[in-house]
C-alpha cells in the first residue's frame, strides 16, 4: 500500500481464486461513494471445515475496519 497511486487500490489474488470480472462491481459501488467494497465467495465447495472458519473470521475481521456496517450485495456467480 506504501506504493499505491491513484484513488483506489484493489486487491486480488495472484492466483485467480477469486474470478477477475468483479472487479467491475467492485469499481461501480466505489464510484456509488463507498468508502471500502470487498466481495465475499457465497459458496466453498470443497473445503476444510478449518478453512471455512478462517474465511468466516477474515470477513469478520475485514468488515471491522469499515467506518460503517458494510451493505451486503447480490454476489457475483462463484467460479466452479
Amino acid at each position: 500500500m506504501d506504493y499505491t497511486q491513484g484513488d483506489a487500490v484493489i486487491i486480488i489474488d495472484a492466483d485467480l481464486q477469486d474470478p477477475p470480472r468483479v472487479i467491475l462491481d467492485l469499481i461501480a459501488r466505489w464510484k456509488e461513494g463507498y468508502e471500502v467494497v470487498y466481495a465475499v465467495r457465497t459458496e466453498r465447495q470443497g473445503e476444510s471445515a478449518f478453512k471455512l472458519l478462517t474465511a468466516k473470521l477474515f470477513y469478520r475481521l475485514q468488515a471491522g475496519g469499515a467506518r460503517s456496517r458494510p451493505d451486503q450485495l447480490p454476489a457475483a456467480q462463484d467460479d466452479q
